[in-house]
């Protein structure tokens, strides 16, 4: 089951409510923008845009208003259904068998009562600015189509080659990171062996050393797959910045010299 359909399912309050409230917390975004943009256009003039300030401040006023609601709404929704989850596993252990426990492992029990819950924790504020974040992107979207088709065509060009790249590797990075959690759901299960056979681990040495030689494997290994899955993720934002840059450049490069007909004021506008 995707985080999503997750969240539709366990949740108390209104999902469709939060996903409205951040749709506004993007609007007020791209009013802000726009505010700043035509009010500096108004300030070139040498007059000042009293739509423009009234604009800025109602949007700046909204954009806080939503940001509280869906910080604090997505907190306890997610809180809550952590706590639902926590119990309904520990219910579920409590009544199993022996066998498949063990044949599950501590690791893995443990880790989905404790870590995997708390990763629902950090995906509530993801999915919360990730729906503002498209919803800005279609106004800004919307507003430099409005001032250059060109530019906009452009831009659609860019981010869209952008983001099939980088959606290409985002598979190899899952599976990374799930082999990344084996290795240390196995990891907590050579650390078990240790604590429950200590005394074995004391008198026999041989079976002390197989240990260790295995824990330092494990670990070596979960570090080294860590160390690839986290400079894959760094390369994937410097990447994504690099779009950015470059599409920056193409507006500002371009665009004038494939449209003659453009001022630059317009090119300017559309950059901001």
């Amino acid at each position: 089951m995707s985080f999503f359909g997750l969240v539709r399912r366990e949740m108390y309050g209104s999902l469709n409510r939060l996903i409205v409230i951040s749709a506004l917390g993007g609007i007020s975004t791209a009013a802000i923008l726009t505010a700043i943009n035509s009010g500096a256009q108004a300030a070139d003039k040498g007059s000042v845009s009293l739509w423009s300030a009234t604009l800025f401040v109602v949007a700046l006023f909204l954009f806080v208003k939503t940001q509280h609601y869906i910080l604090i709404t997505a907190t306890a929704e997610i809180e809550a259904i952590i706590h639902k989850l926590r119990l309904r596993l520990m219910d579920h252990v409590r009544h199993s068998e022996l066998l498949p426990l063990e044949s599950i492992g501590r690791g893995e029990i443990v880790s989905a009562i404790t870590k995997e819950t708390s990763t629902l924790t950090q995906m509530s504020n993801t999915l919360a600015f990730a729906a503002q974040g498209a919803v800005l992107i279609f106004f800004v979207a919307m507003y430099v189509a409005y001032l250059s088709l060109l530019a906009f065509g452009l831009s659609i060009i860019i981010v869209g080659v952008a983001g099939v790249l980088f959606h290409a590797k985002s598979r190899q990075l899952a599976m990374a990171s799930h082999e990344a959690s084996n290795l240390e759901h196995r990891l907590f299960d050579r650390l078990m062996d240790l604590l429950n056979g200590f005394k074995e681990v004391r008198l026999n040495s041989s079976r002390s050393e197989a240990l260790f030689d295995d824990v330092v494997e494990v670990s070596r290994a979960a570090a080294n797959i860590k160390i690839r899955a986290q400079s894959e993720t760094f390369k994937r934002m410097v990447f994504l910045q690099s779009a950015l840059y470059g599409l920056l450049g193409a507006i500002a490069f371009a665009v004038p010299t494939f449209g003659d007909a453009l001022g630059t004021e317009t090119v300017t506008k559309t950059i901001t």
